[in-house]
């Protein structure tokens, strides 16, 4: 499915956990992989394990970005949202 009709398939809530996954993740405190497992876990807990661990893999470029930046960009929350759009649509 392409990017942009997973996109529009996405509800409300999903792009708005989402797009505040760089957030959730920095007001967190641990081991980067734990936060997002965590927060992945609590948002998306309908899916399975396997799911939810290939979703955390496939941001952690992110996660490593998050980890030294100065501040949450808008181009953080709008990758967030394109991962988790992809990976919905693979589900």
């Amino acid at each position: 499915m392409p990017i942009d009709e997973a996109m529009s398939t996405m509800s409300e809530t999903d792009r708005w956990y989402a797009r505040r996954l760089p957030d959730d993740f920095v007001a967190r405190c641990g081991d980067a992989y734990q936060r997002m497992l965590g927060i992945v876990t609590e948002n998306w807990w309908a899916y399975d394990k396997t799911a939810l661990i290939e979703l955390v893999e496939s941001l952690a470029p992110i996660v490593r970005e998050l980890t030294t930046a100065d501040e949450i960009t808008e181009k953080h929350r709008n990758r967030c949202e394109v991962i988790v759009a992809g990976w919905m649509a693979r589900q």
